[in-house]
Parts: C-alpha cells; structure tokens; sequence
C-alpha cells in the first residue's frame, strides 16, 4: 500500500497504480497524491500505468462542490503528469454525479489526446482494456481484475 485513507487508497499492482476513491478527492489529499505518485515512478526508475476507481459510498458522503476545485486538480494533475504513462478513470456509478464528475474531467483537458492520455471508462473491466497497452505483458488482464476485487474487499466494498 502506497497511500491509505478509511475512504481512499493507492497501491501497486502488478506494474500499475490502482487507486481506489470512495469519495470525492478531498483538497486536503492532493499534495499528498501528488507527492505518492511521483515516489513511484521514482521508485520504479520510470512512469507508470494507473487506474484510477471512483465509487459512491454512503459511508463518506460527496463534499458539498466537489466539482468547483478545477485549479487546485488541475496543478495537482499537471504536477503529476511525469509519473503516468497513461491513467483509466473509471467511474462506477451514474446520474448527475457521473455528468458532474465527467465535466470536471474534461474542464481539465483529460482524454485520450492528453500527455499522458486519460480514458473514461464505465467499468473496471473496460479501464483495464483500455489501459493494455501501457501495461506489461508479464502480469495478464486476470492479474488487474483480482488485484482490484482485493482491494476493494480490503476496503469493505460490498459489491465486488
């Protein structure tokens, strides 16, 4: 474990970063993100692979403008480019905290164009996917699919 939280963490598994929100991304985090992904690609002596899980819990409740921290993420991000080769967000829930989630996304100039490129997805399953060709071939998609379901017991996650 990279970085732990009751509400969020980050690990590496196999190759890749996996982090795990239950929550928004609290402010109060994002130095700490960024210092957490930075001393893995120092680390590993190269950038990383990451995917990155978002999830509704009733446990840790959405902060009120979750989504008007556009500067404080997008420093946070861009400081943290040099460590990524590529991130999946998945984000597992729907309804307007989705559309919400997904407009902070792109204010932030996040796609499949971007350096490193970022991917939306709906699933773990489908992140992974996308993210394939950024991971080695030493550890199969198997690998990912476990490591996640792990991690997301670890963190009592009912529907793994």
């Amino acid at each position: 474990m990279l970085w732990n939280r009751p509400e969020a963490c980050i690990a590496k598994v196999g190759d890749a970063l996996v982090a795990l929100y239950l929550t928004s991304i609290r402010n109060e985090w994002l130095p700490e993100l960024r210092d957490v992904l930075l001393a893995a690609a120092e680390r590993e002596g190269r950038p990383l692979p990451m995917i990155a899980i978002f999830r509704l819990d009733r446990r840790y409740p959405l902060e009120i403008g979750f989504d008007g921290r556009f500067e404080d993420i997008r420093n946070t991000l861009d400081a943290s480019r040099s460590a990524l080769t590529a991130c999946s967000t998945v984000l597992e829930f729907g309804g307007w905290v989705r559309s919400a989630m997904v407009r902070v996304l792109t204010a932030l100039g996040i796609g499949e164009s971007s350096k490193p490129p970022f991917g939306v997805h709906s699933s773990c399953a489908e992140g992974i996917v996308w993210l394939a060709p950024h991971l080695s071939s030493r550890y199969p998609a198997g690998f990912y699919v476990d490591g996640i379901a792990a991690l997301k017991r670890e963190w009592g996650c009912v529907d793994v």
